[in-house]
């Protein structure tokens, strides 16, 4: 997501870090168009660690953008 050593550090330390801008996913060979977005690393009850984008878990959140492209490229929702 070509974050900078500031924010990994940031996000390490378990703190909620706001980024302005438009994140990279190499993944998926391009840009996502956010204004702004709070990542953190999380940990719950079991001791297991979950990655958040704007509070809901990361894979939520690339769901909600993929289906919000589909819909703008007029592709039909596989139910």
């Amino acid at each position: 997501m070509n974050f900078n050593d500031d924010i990994i550090l940031r996000l390490c330390t378990l703190k909620n870090v706001p980024v302005k801008g438009n994140p990279h996913f190499s993944e998926f060979t391009r840009d996502l168009e956010n204004q702004c977005d709070v990542y953190a690393i999380n940990e719950d009850a079991s001791g297991s660690f979950d990655f958040k984008i704007d509070s809901v878990s990361h894979v939520s959140w690339f769901r909600k953008k993929s289906d919000e492209w589909q819909e703008a490229m007029g592709i039909p929702k596989l139910r």
